[in-house]
C-alpha cells in the first residue's frame, strides 16, 4: 500500500507503478485518518517533520506502531535540522524538529524496539520492531558512516556545518 496526503503524489506514484498489480494507493492524513492495521513493514520517510509539535509526533508514532503486525517493522528516514542541536550539522529548515528528536521520541515509545540505525552527519535511518512490552531486545546495530557523496548545490546551501560554525565562533 502506498499512502500519501497529496493527490498529486499518488497520481505520480500510480504512473510510475503502472502495470504493478500488487500495489494499492490510499490518500491518507497521518494526523486525522485512521491507519489500516497489520502491516509487516511501514516506511515513513521524510514526512514527520511536517507535524506541528512533539505531542503530535507522539500521537502519530502511536498510530504507526499500532498499525504494525506483531513483530512488524517501522522504517524511519529523516534529516537532521538545526533546531535539534544548534552545535551539530543540520539543515536550516523551519520545521519544529528533525531526525534527532524523531529518533528520541520513537525510542521512548512503548511497544517499539530499535533494531538498527544508519547515521550520517546529515541523515539517519532507523528500523524499529513492534514488540510486546516484556520482550527483551538485543542491543541495536548502530552504524555511523561518513557522508561519502557530494551534495547538489541547491541542497548544500541549506546545510549549516557544525565544525565550521565552531571554528568561526572560537576565532
Amino acid at each position: 500500500m502506498a499512502a500519501d496526503i497529496s493527490d498529486r503524489a499518488l497520481v505520480r506514484a500510480k504512473a510510475r507503478c503502472a502495470g504493478q498489480e500488487n500495489i494499492e494507493f490510499l490518500r491518507s492524513d497521518l494526523i486525522s485518518d485512521p491507519l489500516p492495521a497489520n502491516f509487516d513493514l511501514i516506511d515513513c520517510s521524510e514526512v514527520l517533520y511536517y507535524l506541528d509539535d512533539v505531542a503530535q509526533l507522539r500521537a502519530v508514532g502511536g498510530k504507526l506502531r499500532d498499525a504494525l503486525a506483531p513483530q512488524g517493522l517501522l522504517l524511519l528516514a529523516h534529516s537532521f535540522i538545526l533546531k535539534d542541536d544548534l552545535r551539530a550539522t543540520g539543515f536550516d529548515w523551519e520545521y519544529p524538529f528533525g531526525a534527532a528528536v524523531i529518533y528520541q521520541m520513537f525510542s521512548e515509545l512503548p511497544g517499539l524496539t530499535l533494531e538498527r540505525s544508519l547515521v550520517t552527519e546529515l541523515y539517519r535511518i532507523d528500523l524499529f520492531r513492534r514488540t510486546d512490552d516484556g520482550d527483551m531486545a538485543e542491543g541495536p546495530n548502530v552504524q555511523v558512516v561518513p557522508l561519502e557523496s557530494d551534495l547538489e548545490p541547491e541542497v548544500a546551501r541549506m546545510v549549516v556545518w557544525g565544525e565550521r560554525r565552531r571554528a568561526v565562533s572560537t576565532s
